[in-house]
């Protein structure tokens, strides 16, 4: 029996309600939510969007979709609050049927899987309903990273050895009770998505490591420029060892019904600890292929994940991954573009699916061609045009990019061979 058939009934089975749970920020330059939308439209329902009330001026463009579409989307302002959501949801589905709640984005993703879990549709993760409020939201176990190292050290699978330094925590006090930590440190934000705001602080002279270890610590903590909030987050820092590898790689992962159905596998090109480009799909040995296959398979038992498109970040040395860490999400940073563009699969129609309980056809796994996609920094636009024409490929401008700071992405593409991080490297070369 299908996890819907426990859902919220309505007198008309033909009116239902299918919830996207988002941020709103800066929703019109975001490519993925009208496709988002749009895949949702073609599920058949109506579509009511749960917008966090900072960002009410996404509403119209909401709108404007829907009548492009002819299709009836309505957008909902709600503080970012179980209780709120709770109501709201509750109000509406009076007299629908609910068919489920998807999200793209990281900050909302704790407030999906929490209304999901309370109204029996299919989520991310299997969570009793008692613990739907919102200390939930800020300690969600693939949200916030202390969370998620103390739930994985439960399990055997390589991982950095950390400490968390609560916001309430003097930063002095937090770097002479990591400095045990030996080596180098990986400083970085609890709460907030991709490599932003991480700092390495390199081995040396114990009082000028403790003095980068506060300077990391701080900038952890107060680096918010144009990070999206859906709700005020705890200030948690986390120091890890830091990971020697050969080579740094993601693996996007697609679980249905507590199954790990398959992975694609995303090699990273790193500039220090700042990701700046991707190639897909990363040429790996049977070896490494097996063992990420394990160990996805413990991570989807320890955080009883139900139904979900997964990314999860692995550095790997001697073919041992060791896991970095693993969101509740599918891939940022235009992945899902090179995924589209390898194999075909759209991992957000899939997403989409997942959240509806419909069951999942397994692709053909081979890709039909091979993709590298890089972030221009410090370019001008001219030069980024004049690159990416020599290599075929297709330049991407930022709706909100600046030259000398950062303009978009090419993404290329090659039939004949694999893209290797080391080509990636080369032609990013400034």
């Amino acid at each position: 029996m299908s996890n819907l058939d426990n859902g919220i009934q309505c007198a008309s089975a033909e009116e239902s309600a299918f919830f996207i749970v988002d941020t709103g920020t800066q929703m019109e330059k975001e490519p993925y939510f009208r496709k988002i939308m749009k895949k949702s439209m073609e599920a058949g329902c109506n579509i009511h969007v749960l917008l966090n009330e900072k960002n009410k001026n996404s509403t119209g463009w909401i709108k404007e979709i829907a009548e492009e579409y002819k299709k009836q989307v309505t957008p909902h302002v709600i503080a970012f609050s179980c209780s709120e959501a709770e109501k709201k949801v509750g109000e509406i589905c009076s007299n629908r049927k609910l068919k489920g709640f998807y999200t793209y984005w990281e900050e909302a993703q704790p407030l999906c899987d929490a209304l999901a879990n309370k109204f029996k549709c299919p989520s991310i993760t299997k969570t009793e309903s008692k613990k739907f409020n919102d200390e939930y939201l800020t300690k969600h176990p693939l949200r916030h990273k202390g969370v998620m190292r103390d739930r994985l050290a439960a399990i055997s699978l390589p991982q950095p050895r950390f400490h968390v330094v609560s916001e309430n925590i003097n930063p002095i006090e937090l770097a002479l009770a990591t400095i045990k930590i030996t080596g180098t440190l990986i400083v970085k934000p609890c709460m907030l998505m991709a490599s932003l705001a991480v700092t390495k602080v390199a081995e040396g002279d114990e009082k000028e490591k403790e003095k980068k270890l506060c300077a990391a610590i701080e900038e952890a903590r107060e680096n918010r420029e144009n990070i999206p909030e859906a709700y005020d987050l705890p200030k948690d820092v986390i120091v890890e060892s830091y990971i020697p590898c050969d080579f740094e790689m993601s693996c996007e992962v697609v679980v249905s019904r507590g199954e790990v159905l398959f992975f694609l596998c995303t090699g990273k090109c790193l500039d220090g600890v700042q990701e700046r480009g991707y190639c897909h799909p990363l040429k790996i040995e049977d070896e490494l292929q097996s063992k990420l296959k394990e160990d996805l398979k413990k991570i989807v038992e320890v955080f009883e994940i139900y139904s979900a498109v997964l990314h999860a970040e692995f550095r790997v040395k001697d073919n041992v991954p060791t896991l970095v860490e693993v969101a509740g999400r599918a891939a940022g940073d235009n992945t899902l573009a090179m995924v589209e563009e390898a194999y075909g699969i759209d991992l957000i129609d899939i997403g989409i699916q997942l959240s509806l309980d419909m069951d999942i056809c397994v692709p053909s796994i081979v890709a039909r061609q091979y993709c590298g996609i890089f972030h221009l920094k410090k370019w001008s636009e001219k030069d980024a045009l004049e690159k990416t024409e020599r290599l075929k490929g297709k330049f991407h401008k930022a709706t909100d990019g600046k030259e000398g700071e950062y303009i978009g992405y090419y993404l290329f593409t090659q039939v004949s061979e694999h893209v290797s991080i080391k080509q990636m490297h080369e032609y990013a070369k400034e």
